[in-house]
């Protein structure tokens, strides 16, 4: 199977950074936790990109997105561009996400 270049941009890694450093103020451990699941995830893309849904909205986007979903909270958006896999954000599902889009 062909492998993927996987690029996590510099706005997906403040996005997680920022969940991190507010669970480690709560529980180091879930903070840890958190950082894990979340390359544990990544790691699959290598592979395949695919095999995750396309990110519907209700509003134009310039690439098509797709979604993953750690820890039923936390939702990973990426998209795809030949053999490139780009992931751009990381939100908290929980939370008002709109001014980072």
């Amino acid at each position: 199977m062909e492998a993927y270049n996987v690029v996590f941009t510099e706005h997906a890694r403040n996005l997680l950074l920022q969940h991190v450093s507010f669970l480690v103020g709560i529980s180091p451990n879930a903070a840890r936790k958190l950082y894990n699941a979340v390359y544990a995830k990544i790691e699959i893309l290598y592979e395949n990109p695919f095999q995750y849904p396309i990110w519907q909205v209700s509003f134009e986007l310039p690439h098509e997105y797709r979604k993953l979903v750690v820890n039923k909270r936390y939702l990973i958006i990426y998209f795809i561009d030949g053999n490139n896999v780009f992931v751009d954000y990381v939100f908290d599902c929980s939370m008002d996400n709109s001014k980072f889009i």
